[in-house]
């Protein structure tokens, strides 16, 4: 077979054949198509096989041959001249191949319209085909060389056609050139191919539409008269838009219908519209809407939006409430008030208000106010408030360029309120002054007044005494009177006025209404407060003053001296617990517990101090550190330096129970030695037993006049079983014994409180003083046991005051058992009795009170915290006009007082008050005069307040406290204590010590003057010095000395604090020169030095 390109001109093509017989390889076989050769063939042996094969025949001869087959000649011979000849004839057949395509329409109709033309929009494209193209082949559509899309070509009813579904429509619409192509290509199996395309024209077809709103009127404003006509709105419309067409118009949600027309050449929309329908639509808004479409399936439509302004004129005006409740107050009366209000409508900034009050106007502008278009204006409350009607009327007017006007007007009451309110203080104590007792027992006062005005039942009262106040509530007292009673306790009457002895109560009530007012009133009424006039017996006694102005006398009359045998006994507990750490180290050295310590000089060597922690925390930390409590170092002393570089030193021991103790005791000793005329120092004996696993051992002491000092005599050592602190050496002083003793051990109480009271002899006065921290820890305590050992009789024959003392105990067994021996005393509850110290800083006071109370005729007195006269002693009589210094039988000491008191005064002594008695003891001081042997070693405390304090005689201690101070010694070693405050101090007879305490606070200025400096005495500074610290502390703090006429001023610590000495000269005439001459003078001739220990 020739196919197509097998028969094309220049076309080649092969035949090939075998032979047989004779032919043989190289043998030529010839080739003829209609009788003419065609090409030739050499024979091959192919394996045995002889073959030939004619390439380069010519394949168009062949197929324009008049016959279709071809002849093959072979032609041989041998060399016998033998020859053969043999053909054959092939018929062939010639093959060809056809194709056709149309396309029928793109997109149904050859045209794109709107929607086929959008972006994902799909249309279809057919056609048909023919020739020799058959079902299942493929057409392929292109546009613009790219391919778009390929259908099969079905056979549908003997019709060759195809349909390609999902052509891109967006793609033909952005197409070059709108056409599309169409292309089939078919073969066969003889090698036959052929194609066919086809191209088809298509069409886009779009629509538009536009409309526009014209303005409503000519200036788009419809104004009063317009909303009242018709009013033809108008517009146009463009695009594809055609005349007929509907157009829709909405005004206020309601629509209109209107046809396009053409007016001179323009197309556009015309309709009538009622102007009140748009003067009163809810939008000043149209809405036009046209929608057209064509055949091609296109649609298009146009909105359009329209504002429009509806010009009237409107006005309103408020008026605000005048305050924030409309109610003004008299506060609010008496001040400029702002008022105010807003206004609306087409009122505008800088239109004119008109306010109007009383008849009087006020003109203003309309301004902003808080985001709000408003007005204000200031208005005196007071014309608000004296209006003759409260109200008031605000106006506005406005207009427009339209010849428009419109006025608002508005009106607003208002209310006036006032307040007033009356206080009275009627009554306080029923008119009675108040005494010292009813302050210190907080009795209550009862303060009656009387309320007025718009006062009301519930208001406050309140009432100020001092800085103290009581408030209490007004209540219906009957008859339309209000008023109040008030219980108030008595310690808040603290007179404050006429030295002391009156003060006033401040009355206030406040009372205020829901409008703001307020009113007020106050009333003050003074007050007597009296203190107490108390003249004690000649016994031992304890007076304590009143919180007021108190006179308290030791004694009615002479003290009674008995020379009669002594005996007083001291046991004290050396047990190891005795050891323990009994008050804060700032305590012991004088210094504030807040005061900035880094370091401490110990046993000789610097140490810094724990940081962050309390001064005394860091003490103990410090100590616990270096000693152990088998081998305390009790004697071992520290140093610091405060933050005025003033050393101060103490022993471990001092902050100590066992250093307490010791300290006591020696202060006991010293205040019975001051106690006792050396008449009866001679006859009374002190002894000292000490106790801790066992019994340490008695030792007696007895007063050396020489020395001044207590001397051991004797010791007593039956029964010892504990040698922890031997006994001292005879000739030793209790000071040197007391100094060697150290805690160890248990706490056994029988052995040796068996032995110091067999020492008592009967028929003496005998005294015993039992020291302990704890319970018998040593096989128990019975005192029954010790009763049976002393012996019954015996222990009534000696009939001993028995005070035993714990100290800081807190173990109630241990108490029971101090109790206990305490009850084998002469009295007890009385004479004998249990102390419990609990406080370890107040034993010193409490033994030594326990100790005046066997001396007899000391006393122990406390003022106040007013201004008190303090007597140690009794008064002397003969001031008072009893010319032998003797009451008469039945007349009392006080009444004695205020007969002379009444004489004086010219008042009955009815009529008389403590003020009166205060006076008189004031103008006549000779009243302390008393001989030196007939009162008692007295202490006495002025405490708070500017206070007199008579020693009197023997010798006495007086503390004046807070206050300006006048201290008198009288006769006998006194002991004149200057802790605060400007203090006069007269020693008077005897060897007086002038201890100045007040120089430790170095903060504080004070001045102390010393009225009659003897030979003596001596000044105490061991507030500021310790016995370590010699001349060079002492000129260190010492910033200025100055003599002038025999008064030598000494000034501390730059001069805060100062010492007037006023008779200098008469004592120390030698003394001159700097500073640091007149010091040394004095620190050399023993003016600073301390007197003797016991």
């Amino acid at each position: 077979v020739l196919n197509a390109d097998e028969s094309k001109d220049g076309a080649k093509v092969s035949i090939t054949g075998t032979v047989g017989g004779d032919v043989k390889a190289g043998d030529t076989v010839t080739l003829t198509v209609d009788g003419k050769e065609i090409g030739t063939a050499t024979v091959v042996d192919n394996g045995g096989k002889l073959e030939w094969t004619a390439t380069d025949i010519d394949g168009h001869v062949l197929a324009n041959a008049s016959k279709d087959d071809v002849t093959a000649t072979v032609t041989i011979s041998d060399k016998f001249g033998n020859s053969a000849s043999a053909e054959d004839t092939q018929a062939y057949e010639e093959k060809t191949l056809s194709a056709q395509v149309d396309i029928t329409a793109v997109a149904g109709d050859n045209v794109l319209n709107a929607d086929e033309s959008k972006d994902g929009a799909k249309v279809s494209i057919t056609g048909t085909v023919g020739g020799d193209v058959k079902a299942g082949d493929t057409v392929t559509l292109t546009v613009d060389g790219k391919e778009i899309g390929t259908a099969t070509v079905v056979d549908n009813g003997g019709k060759l056609e195809w349909t390609a579904t999902n052509i891109d429509g967006h793609v033909l619409a952005n197409a070059s050139k709108d056409d599309v192509t169409a292309t089939v290509s078919i073969k066969d199996s003889y090698g036959n191919s052929a194609n066919a395309e086809d191209t088809q024209a298509y069409e886009e077809k779009t629509l538009s539409a536009s409309v526009t709103i014209d303005g409503v009127t000519a200036d788009n404003i419809i104004n009063e008269k317009e909303a009242t006509e018709t009013i033809t709105l108008h517009g146009t419309v463009g695009g594809d838009v055609k005349v007929g067409d509907e157009v829709t118009i909405t005004v206020d949600g309601k629509q209109y219908k209107t046809s396009v027309t053409e007016n001179d050449g323009q197309l556009g929309w015309a309709l009538p519209v009622d102007g009140s329908v748009l003067a009163h639509a809810k939008v000043d808004q149209i809405q036009a809407h046209v929608s057209i479409k064509d055949n091609y399936g296109n649609t298009a439509e146009a909105n359009a939006e329209h504002d429009y302004t509806v010009k009237t004129l409107d006005a309103s005006i408020t008026i605000d409430d005048v305050t924030s409740d409309n109610v003004i107050s008299k506060e609010e009366a008496a001040n400029d008030i702002l008022l105010h209000g807003q206004v609306g409508g087409d009122v505008k900034l800088g239109d004119t208000v008109v306010i109007t009050v009383d008849g009087h106007d006020y003109q203003t502008k309309v301004i902003e106010r808080n985001g709000q278009l408003g007005w204000q204006v200031e208005v005196a409350g007071s014309v608000l408030a004296n209006a003759t009607a409260d109200k008031i009327h605000a106006v506005v007017k406005i207009s427009d360029k339209a010849g428009n006007t419109e006025t608002a007007t508005a009106d607003h009451d208002y209310k006036v309120t006032d307040l007033n309110v009356t206080i009275t203080v009627d009554s306080i104590n029923d008119g009675k002054a108040i005494t010292g007792e009813e302050h210190d027992n907080n009795s209550p006062i009862t303060v009656t007044g009387s309320v007025g005005g718009d006062a009301k039942v519930g208001d406050t009262v309140t009432l100020q005494l001092g800085d103290k106040s009581v408030d209490v509530k007004v209540e219906d007292q009957g008859n339309g009177k209000l008023g109040y009673t008030a219980q108030v306790p008595g310690s808040y009457f603290e007179p404050n006025q006429n030295h002391g002895f009156s003060g006033d109560v401040h009355a206030t009530i406040t009372i205020s209404d829901t409008y703001g007012n307020s009113a007020s009133a106050v009333d003050d009424k003074p007050y007597d407060g009296y203190g107490r006039v108390e003249i004690g017996g000649n016994d031992s006694n304890i007076i304590d003053g009143t919180g007021y102005n108190d006179i308290l006398v030791g004694d009615s009359s002479p003290v009674e001296i008995k020379i009669e045998p002594k005996t007083i006994s001291f046991i004290l507990d050396t047990s190891l617990s005795m050891g323990g750490l009994a008050i804060p180290f700032s305590q012991a050295f004088g210094i504030s517990p807040d005061e900035k310590i880094s370091s401490v000089l110990y046993d000789g060597k610097m140490v810094e101090l724990t940081k962050n922690v309390s001064f005394d925390e860091a003490m103990e930390i410090m100590v616990r550190g270096h000693e152990s409590i088998l081998h305390f170092g009790y004697n071992k002393e520290v140093s610091l330096w405060d933050s005025h570089n003033v050393k101060h030193t103490i022993k471990l021991e001092d902050v100590t129970r066992i250093g307490l103790a010791k300290e006591a005791l020696i202060n006991t000793l010293h205040t019975l030695e001051n106690a006792y005329t050396p008449e009866q120092l001679a006859v009374t004996t002190f002894n000292l037993a000490t106790f801790g696993t066992g019994y340490q051992g008695t030792t007696s002491f007895k007063y050396d006049p020489e020395s001044k000092q207590l001397i051991a005599t004797e010791t007593f050592n039956k029964d010892v079983n504990d040698n922890h602190n031997p006994l001292p050496i005879l000739g030793n002083t209790m000071t040197e014994y007391l100094e060697t003793l150290e805690p160890w051990g248990a706490t056994d109480y029988d052995i040796v409180l068996k032995n110091v009271l067999e020492l008592f002899k009967p028929g003496d006065d005998n005294t015993l003083f039992f020291l302990s921290d704890g319970e018998d820890t040593v096989d128990g305590f019975n005192i029954n046991n010790v009763i049976n050992q002393v012996g019954k009789d015996f222990l009534h024959s000696i009939d001993p005051n028995i005070v035993t003392m714990g100290m800081a105990i807190e173990d109630n067994l241990a108490k029971d058992q101090m109790k206990e021996i305490a009850k084998i005393g002469h009295n007890y509850g009385t004479d004998s009795h249990y102390i419990d110290v609990v406080d370890m800083s107040k034993l010193d006071e409490q033994l030594g009170i326990a100790a005046q109370q066997v001396a007899g005729g000391s006393d122990t007195i406390h003022g106040s915290s007013h201004s008190d006269i303090l007597f140690g002693d009794f008064m002397n009589y003969e001031v008072l006009g009893y010319k032998d210094g003797k009451l008469p039988d039945g007349v009392k000491p006080e009444d004695a007082l205020k007969d002379a008191v009444a004489k004086e005064t010219g008042k009955a002594v009815a009529d008389l008050d403590e003020q009166d008695i205060f006076h008189y003891i004031e103008q006549h001081p000779q009243l302390a005069d008393i001989s030196e042997r007939q009162g008692g070693a007295d202490k006495i405390f002025g405490d708070d307040g500017d206070d007199i304090l008579y020693g009197q005689s023997k010798g006495d201690t007086l503390v004046g406290g807070q206050g300006n101070d006048f201290l008198s010694g009288g006769a006998g070693d006194d002991i004149l204590v200057a802790d605060q405050g400007n203090d006069i101090l007269v020693g008077g007879k005897g060897d007086d010590v002038f201890k100045l305490d007040f120089l430790a606070k170095v903060d504080e200025s004070a001045t102390v003057t010393i009225k009659d400096l003897d030979s003596g005495d001596h000044l105490d500074l061991s507030s500021i010095l310790t016995k370590d610290n010699g001349l060079d502390s002492l000129l260190q703090q010492v910033s200025s000395a100055k003599i002038e006429d025999d008064k030598l001023d000494l000034g501390f610590h730059d001069d805060k604090q100062h010492v007037v000495i006023e008779n200098l000269g008469s004592v120390y005439p030698d003394v001159s020169g700097s500073t640091n001459d007149i010091v040394t003078s004095l620190y050399n001739q023993h003016l600073f030095d301390l007197p003797h220990n016991s």
